[in-house]
């Protein structure tokens, strides 16, 4: 073998161990993000951002439903004081 080939098995046995570095360093970041989203498994108190994102939906989707029986409560309410107005008027018209 050659000091040529030497070198360059050398140069690919290093950047094998850069590859390695690297990856571990993914396997920590991808550990993080999921115990971002999915909460740590080690305190259960954590729950993470998608149960904070459905509670937060539900949540929305509660006021939201809220909103439109209260908007349902005042179209019936300006119904009944308009035809209050009709008998109003109708009655001083008389």
């Amino acid at each position: 073998m050659t000091a040529h080939e030497k070198n360059r098995l050398d140069t690919m046995a290093q950047e094998i161990e850069n590859l390695k570095e690297q990856l571990a360093e993914m396997k920590v970041m991808v550990k993080d993000i999921h115990d971002l989203l999915a909460g740590s498994p080690l305190d259960p108190d954590s729950k993470g951002l998608v149960r904070d994102y459905r509670e937060t939906k539900k949540s929305f989707y509660d006021l939201r439903d809220e909103f439109k029986k209260y908007k349902n409560y005042l179209w019936a309410l300006i119904t009944l004081i308009g035809i209050g107005a009709v008998k109003i008027i109708t009655d001083f018209l008389k």
